[in-house]
């Protein structure tokens, strides 16, 4: 781990070097190239054909394939059907097939400070969104492909 820390920092500063040199030199738009050494896919572009960016923006999201997980909005009422571990058959659409995932967690998305969301008629408005991972990893699965859960979970965890 210590050896793949310098290398990246080796090519940090030298990239920065390079910069430095070119910039003192500068005759028009610069092209630098960004190597990554992380395996993934590029999941979002960030940036638009001939914006320029100034240093810090986000260029591109790489998503790791190794730790993907999907995420679900469900209601107060379906939110109490599932338990954090319990597992659930999921269709993959673009595989037309069942994948097992497994419930990692729930996030609230209302906010708690507002007591308009904890009246009984605003329960509807009440969402949270339900983390899942695959139990097994499958291949070509890819962030962006649709899922459609049953409300229910499976009996066998």
């Amino acid at each position: 781990m210590q050896a793949q820390t310098k290398s990246f920092k080796t090519d940090y500063e030298a990239a920065l070097n390079s910069f430095k040199t070119e910039k003192n030199n500068f005759i028009g738009p610069q092209i630098i190239a960004i190597v990554t050494k992380v395996e993934g896919e590029v999941s979002e572009i960030s940036a638009k054909r001939g914006e320029q960016l100034s240093v810090g923006n986000t260029l591109l999201n790489i998503a790791l394939l190794d730790n993907l997980w999907g995420s679900v909005m469900v209601n107060r009422k379906e939110k109490s059907l599932f338990n954090e571990g319990d597992t659930v058959s999921v269709y993959c659409k673009p595989f037309s097939m069942y994948v097992k995932m497994r419930v990692s967690g729930f996030k609230a998305n209302f906010d708690f400070l507002d007591s308009d969301s904890y009246k009984h008629e605003n329960e509807a408005l009440q969402t949270w969104e339900m983390q899942l991972r695959p139990v097994y990893k499958v291949e070509g699965l890819r962030p962006g492909m649709q899922l459609s859960v049953p409300i229910k979970p499976e009996d066998d965890a």
